[in-house]
C-alpha cells in the first residue's frame, strides 16, 4: 500500500513540474520586457518638401528710334530705368530685344558698346532713324521670338519730321500694338510720349495716346501712357532732337511711373537728382607744344564726342581764350582729329591748357576735362 501511495504521489509531481517549469519561464520573459528600456516608434517617411517656384522675370521690351538706341559715350535713357528697376525688392527684370549697341553721333555707324557705364542690361530693339510708319523690324517675329511680359514704344519724331501727320503716326501706334499682341496676347503695353515739347506736331500726337490707349486697352493687355514730355524743356536735348543726361533721366522716370500704373513696379521713385550735361569722358593723350603760328594741340577723340572747347592762357594770368571745334571733318575717315593751332600763343610765356569735350550744346564740366601746361621756350 506504501509503494502504491509513493509512486502515485511521485507520478502527480511529474504532472506538475512541467507546469511550474513553464510558469517560470512565462514570468522571466514578462520580466525582461518589463525591464527593457522602450524605444519610440520611428517616425513615417515623409516625402522632401517641394522646392517653392522661382519667379521668372519680368520680360521688357523697348522699341524706339535713336532715343532709345543711344549713342557712344552715353549712359542711355535704358541705363537710367535700369538702375530704377534694380530698386525693385520683389521683382526682377530682363531688358530683351533683338541687339545690345549704340551708334556713333559723328559717324552714323552701329555695333558699338562703349557706353558710358555698361554695367547694366543692354538688350532693346531700338534703330536710330528708323520710323514708326516705316519700321525696319517684323514687330509679329520680334514679339515672338522675345516673349515680352511688356513693351515700351518711344518712336514718331522722325515721322513728324518728315510728313506724317500726327493722326497717321497714331494710327501706326495702333497698329503697332496690334501686331504685337498677335504674338503676345497678354502683354502690357506703355505708349511713352515723344519728349520734344518744343517741336511743331508733337503736342498734337501726345494727346492723341491718351485717347488711343484708353480705347486699346483690355483686361488682359492694359495699354498706359508714359509722361515722358513732362519737365522737357529744349535744353535738355543736345541738338534739339536727343536727349542729354538730364533728358535721359527724365524718360526713365516717365516709363518707371507707367509700369507702376500697371503694378510692374511697386518701390516708389527717389528724388529726381539732374546729372551734369556733356561727354562723360575726357579727351585723353592731350599733348600740346609752341610751333610757329601758335600752340599746336592734340588729342584722342572720347566716345560720342561731336566737338570741343578748347582754352589757354600763360600760366598765372586769369584771362581764358576758348576756340570751339566741332567735327564733321572726321565723318569719313573715323580717324581722330588733327592737331589744331592756336594762333597768338606767346611762345616766350608757359601757358595752360584745356580741353573739354562737348556732345551738341552740352559740354562737359571740369571732371572731364584733360589739361597740360607748355613750357616757355627758350630763346
Amino acid at each position: 500500500m506504501v509503494e502504491q501511495g509513493t509512486q502515485g504521489h511521485r507520478r502527480s509531481g511529474e504532472v506538475l513540474l512541467p507546469v511550474v517549469l513553464a510558469a517560470v519561464a512565462v514570468a522571466v520573459v514578462l520580466l525582461a520586457v518589463v525591464a527593457r528600456p522602450s524605444v519610440a516608434s520611428p517616425e513615417p517617411t515623409r516625402p522632401p518638401a517641394a522646392a517653392p517656384p522661382v519667379a521668372q522675370p519680368t520680360r521688357v521690351l523697348l522699341v524706339g528710334d535713336s532715343l532709345t538706341h543711344g549713342y557712344r559715350g552715353d549712359w542711355t535713357w535704358r541705363y537710367r530705368l535700369w538702375q530704377l528697376l534694380r530698386a525693385e525688392r520683389r521683382t526682377t527684370y530682363d531688358l530683351v530685344g533683338n541687339r545690345d549697341d549704340v551708334a556713333d553721333p559723328v559717324l552714323d555707324l552701329t555695333g558699338h558698346h562703349d557706353y558710358a557705364d555698361p554695367d547694366f542690361d543692354t538688350d532693346h530693339a531700338a534703330s536710330g532713324g528708323m520710323y514708326l510708319t516705316r519700321m525696319r523690324y517684323d514687330v509679329p517675329e520680334l514679339a515672338a521670338a522675345t516673349a515680352p511680359d511688356v513693351v515700351v514704344l518711344l518712336i514718331g519724331i522722325n515721322d513728324l519730321r518728315n510728313g506724317v501727320t500726327p493722326g497717321d503716326l497714331a494710327a501706326a501706334a495702333r497698329t503697332f500694338v496690334g501686331e504685337v499682341r498677335s504674338a503676345a496676347p497678354d502683354v502690357d503695353v506703355v505708349l511713352a510720349q515723344l519728349p520734344h515739347v518744343h517741336l511743331p506736331l508733337v503736342a498734337d500726337y501726345n494727346a492723341r495716346l491718351d485717347v488711343l490707349a484708353a480705347e486699346l486697352a483690355t483686361p488682359a493687355s492694359p495699354v498706359v501712357v508714359a509722361r515722358s514730355a513732362g519737365g522737357f524743356t529744349a535744353a535738355d536735348f543736345w541738338d534739339r532732337l536727343h536727349p542729354g543726361a538730364a533728358g535721359e533721366v527724365r524718360i526713365a522716370r516717365a516709363v518707371h511711373g507707367a509700369l507702376a500704373e500697371l503694378g510692374r513696379v511697386t518701390e516708389p521713385l527717389p528724388p529726381l537728382v539732374l546729372p551734369p550735361a556733356g561727354p562723360a569722358q575726357a579727351p585723353a593723350g592731350l599733348r600740346a607744344e609752341h610751333g610757329p603760328q601758335g600752340l599746336v594741340v592734340g588729342w584722342e577723340r572720347p566716345a560720342g564726342a561731336t566737338g570741343y572747347v578748347v582754352a589757354h592762357r600763360p600760366v598765372g594770368t586769369g584771362t581764358w581764350q576758348e576756340v570751339r571745334l566741332n567735327l564733321p571733318y572726321v565723318r569719313a575717315s573715323g580717324l581722330a582729329p588733327t592737331d589744331v593751332v592756336l594762333a597768338g600763343a606767346d611762345p616766350r610765356l608757359a601757358h595752360e591748357v584745356v580741353v573739354r569735350a562737348a556732345r551738341g550744346g552740352h559740354v562737359a564740366g571740369a571732371g572731364a576735362s584733360a589739361a597740360v601746361v607748355v613750357p616757355a621756350l627758350v630763346p
